[in-house]
């Protein structure tokens, strides 16, 4: 099997073996916030004290904070995986895309990068296969991540008309540590030739900018 035809089984792996790693994050917290709580109301019985209700409280609100963290991350695997349920599907790329964001920030964080989205004011749409356009839009920020440096927030931002999207702009901005020669870097990168033939799969196709990277989805 050449890359393109493992492209989606690795992406799929990477994903839930991320995922799985950040909610083993999430228990461990936890896990240590009950165990203080705990603590707290073991050494209150045995000394006879009162205990204080601000470290209770704290306690209850990290827990809160990880389980409200942990149902995202699980919802969005859930939608995530039947993704590959339909080769060809109408899907709307800005959720798709921010879903994926959230499945991802761990190896961004790893990365030393942000992601963000930029404002959309419509729902766009795109007839296409949603688990390889993901895949795809994944391999594009590996792509960018070898060409910056930490620090650097990676911004989606996704045009398009009367409902359809035609391109997605993926740019990097970094104003302490900037990178000046992007383009040249991503043009010259191995990773970027599976890029384009990734995309030449879901008739897109992806152009270097001094800025980061354009992809383009032909009607």
């Amino acid at each position: 099997m050449n890359s393109q035809e493992t492209l989606k089984p690795k992406f799929f792996g990477k994903i839930t073996a991320s995922v799985s790693h950040e909610m083993q994050n999430v228990l461990a917290i936890i896990k240590e916030s009950a165990g203080l709580m705990e603590d707290l109301l073991m050494m209150a019985e045995r000394q006879g004290g009162d205990i204080t209700p601000e470290r209770l409280f704290s306690c209850l609100a990290t827990i809160k904070k990880q389980v409200t963290r942990g149902t995202e991350i699980t919802s969005s695997l859930n939608s995530f995986a039947h993704t590959a349920d339909h080769e060809t599907e109408t899907t709307d790329i800005i959720e798709i895309t921010t879903r994926l964001l959230i499945l991802t920030d761990r190896l961004a964080r790893n990365a030393g990068m942000e992601m963000a989205i930029a404002p959309c004011h419509e729902a766009l749409k795109l007839k296409t296969d949603p688990l390889q356009i993901q895949a795809c839009l994944h391999l594009a920020m590996e792509c960018l991540f070898t060409c910056l440096n930490p620090g650097t927030i990676v911004t989606f931002k996704f045009n398009g008309r009367e409902g359809l999207l035609s391109e997605i702009e993926i740019t990097a901005s970094n104003k302490e540590n900037p990178v000046d020669d992007i383009r040249d870097r991503l043009s010259s990168s191995s990773m970027f030739t599976n890029l384009t033939d990734a995309l030449e799969k879901i008739n897109t196709t992806a152009s270097p900018l001094t800025s980061g990277l354009l992809l383009t989805f032909k009607k």
